[in-house]
């Protein structure tokens, strides 16, 4: 098995060493425990290896820079290359979303009122599938989260503490600029 190498980017000392994981106990074992815990899991997404925040930059480019909704997105990423959607539950979800979708566009050209698509808090998504957990927004990949008021305050203490040394040194270099000129007319460099 570990003599062909499908994929001629991939180390042949490599390919030997993660066969030889995939036939261990151990490796059929986390194998097997992977694949009970995949099949408990009810919002699967058919993305593939592309990321989040790839899929985003890509669908922002085709809408001319308009950046994509979270509903948009989830749609997106639940719908397989040939129009069907991975499971019942994310068809169930994507119904109510374009129900949401299509009632807000309405709306909005009644009222010319357009959404914000970072408004995570009273957006269609969050309408559909509830608010967010604390340190997390869905459908966004990894981003930066707000920093607690504890690590904020030592994060101004140090803001603080550095602003401190810059201004030292700088009255440093002015005093010393003055010697080295103070020189230089003595000696009429």
């Amino acid at each position: 098995m570990a003599a062909y190498i499908p994929d001629t980017r991939i180390d042949p000392s490599q390919y030997g060493a993660l066969v030889h994981h995939w036939c261990s106990k151990n490796g059929q074992k986390i194998s097997n425990m992977n694949k009970k815990h995949r099949t408990k899991y009810d919002y699967i997404h058919c993305m593939g290896t592309k990321n989040l925040p790839q899929l985003i930059h890509e669908m922002t480019t085709k809408a001319r820079g308009k950046q994509p909704s979270r509903a948009q997105i989830y749609i997106n990423t639940r719908t397989r290359k040939d129009g069907s959607i991975v499971n019942e539950k994310a068809a169930n979800v994507i119904e109510e979303l374009k129900k949401h979708m299509v009632e807000e566009a309405e709306s909005s050209n009644n009222s010319q009122t357009t959404q914000d698509s970072t408004n995570w808090k009273n957006d269609i998504y969050s309408k559909v599938k509830g608010s967010e957990k604390r340190g997390r927004v869905r459908c966004l990949g990894k981003i930066a989260r707000h920093a607690s008021s504890s690590s904020n305050s030592h994060a101004n203490h140090r803001v603080k503490t550095l602003e401190n040394l810059l201004g030292n040194l700088v009255s440093v270099l002015q005093v010393r600029s003055l010697k080295i000129h103070k020189l230089m007319r003595f000696y009429k460099l």
